[in-house]
């Protein structure tokens, strides 16, 4: 498959990177490199440079990818003198380097904190849904041109007892490692169907679009694939657009099968929107092929827009991508005028952030929505 073509050409760049090492397929896409010698700034720069290589595309069946790696390191020295040890207190880094975004990371003892949390989550969440624990909150989605509500982002929240908020990624990646992930889905799907079907005016016209997350597993469940198009089509007639957002992993996993989950619900009515933009193996020659109908900034590159060269000329380059593509791109995390200004001047064409409203519950979107005409009044201002 194409997954494993591109993998194997990550084996063999990290055996051109670190040449003296032992490099082992661990499973899925990560892989473990042991070798000898400190973690100091030699080493450092030399998975900075791997790091880089992985940048370049890979090039397999007419796609062509570009792949962002995180690794963890952990030091017999420091951490341990067993393997397996070294390779639990490596996988915790190479974690925290992902939620961190920061490519590289050192295993440190806090770390083992995060473990724990991890644990205690575990126990929790078996019985959060019972209890109804969860709940939704709803972020909307603005057109850049215009300032017309285009819809929703439903974000799913998690008020416990004993842990407080638990954090979305907390709570997924426990949720997919307890195989919970359809159930949490379907949570999400009908509560959220039956919440904005309270809202009985939606603004402006066409389709009010309700946008959902979902992850691999659950976009190559076939149940709940069935679920999201029985619904979506259900509600398509009442003029609501489900909007699924999916993350550019998807693509790693199996291209072919992705292609042809994504083809049945666009068939059916369902918008996709691929969201984080950037920040994993998408490209030009596999978007072009894809039923994608939005292009969805990572809010990582948005919150630095003003400061940042680079981010600057990857948001551009990726504004331009959607237009090549007749895609339409809209920009998550937009937290100031002078960003949404900047982002106006290159021409995105939607905003999402708390510069135009905070995710709130229905209730309050519901209000939210009946003063639509004061927030596109500033959102033209801020557009001038």
């Amino acid at each position: 498959s194409v997954g494993d073509v591109i993998l194997r050409e990550v084996a063999r760049r990290i055996e051109q990177s670190f040449s003296s090492a032992l490099t082992i397929r661990q499973g899925g896409d990560e892989f473990i490199v042991l070798m000898d010698g400190e973690y100091d700034s030699g080493l450092e720069q030399t998975c900075k440079r791997f790091i880089g290589a992985l940048r370049v595309p890979i090039h397999c069946g007419g796609l062509e990818f570009s792949i962002r790696a995180s690794i963890g390191v952990a030091q017999s020295l420091l951490d341990g003198s067993e393997l397996d040890e070294l390779l639990r207190k490596a996988d915790m880094a190479m974690y925290e380097a992902k939620r961190l975004r920061c490519g590289i990371y050192a295993y440190a003892s806090h770390l083992e904190q995060r473990s724990e949390r991890s644990g205690h989550i575990e126990r929790e969440l078996s019985s959060a849904l019972e209890k109804g624990q969860f709940h939704l909150v709803y972020q909307p989605q603005v057109d850049a041109h215009t300032g017309r509500l285009l819809g929703v982002e439903a974000l799913l929240r998690w008020q416990n007892p004993a842990l407080g908020n638990v954090p979305p990624d907390e709570l997924i990646s426990v949720a997919e490692s307890m195989g919970m992930m359809r159930e949490l889905g379907h949570f999400v799907i009908t509560t959220a169907l039956e919440e904005i079907s309270r809202i009985e005016t939606w603004p402006g016209e066409g389709d009010f679009r309700l946008a959902i997350n979902t992850s691999v597993s659950q976009l190559f469940d076939g149940v709940f694939v069935t679920e999201l198009i029985e619904l979506g089509c259900k509600r398509k007639q009442d003029g609501l657009q489900l909007v699924v957002e999916i993350t550019e992993s998807l693509f790693i996993e199996d291209v072919e099968s992705a292609r042809v989950v994504l083809d049945e619900l666009r068939s059916n009515g369902l918008g996709i929107s691929l969201d984080d933009f950037g920040t994993g193996y998408s490209s030009l020659s596999l978007l072009s092929k894809l039923p994608i109908s939005e292009l969805k900034i990572d809010k990582g590159f948005v919150q630095d827009i003003l400061t940042d060269q680079q981010d600057r000329q990857l948001i551009q380059s990726i504004i331009s991508l959607g237009k090549g593509l007749g895609i339409p791109v809209l920009a998550e995390g937009v937290e100031t005028a002078a960003q949404a200004s900047l982002l106006d001047e290159f021409g995105c064409d939607r905003f999402q952030g708390y510069h135009f409203a905070r995710p709130m519950p229905v209730d309050a979107l519901t209000d939210f929505l009946a003063s639509s005409p004061d927030l596109r009044q500033r959102i033209s201002q801020v557009a001038d």
